[in-house]
């Protein structure tokens, strides 16, 4: 998986949508309830409702989801 950055779009598969997405990275903070792995604010564009849906995840979880096999 690539690297994310604060500010720019990908096209990532989320656990909670099952389809690949377009994301945008809002934040990544640091989390102590998960020390190892950082908290990632982000928006998913919802195409046939027009419209952004914000959420929040570990990193490690859309890691897992994008793992290249």
């Amino acid at each position: 998986m690539k690297k994310l950055e604060i500010g720019k779009s990908y096209k990532l598969r989320l656990p909670r949508f099952s389809n690949i997405a377009k994301v945008h990275i809002d934040y990544i903070l640091d989390s102590k309830v998960y020390e190892e792995s950082p908290l990632v604010v982000y928006r998913v564009w919802i195409k046939h409702r027009k419209y952004w849906h914000q959420d929040i995840c570990p990193m490690w979880e859309l890691e897992i989801y994008n793992k290249k096999d």
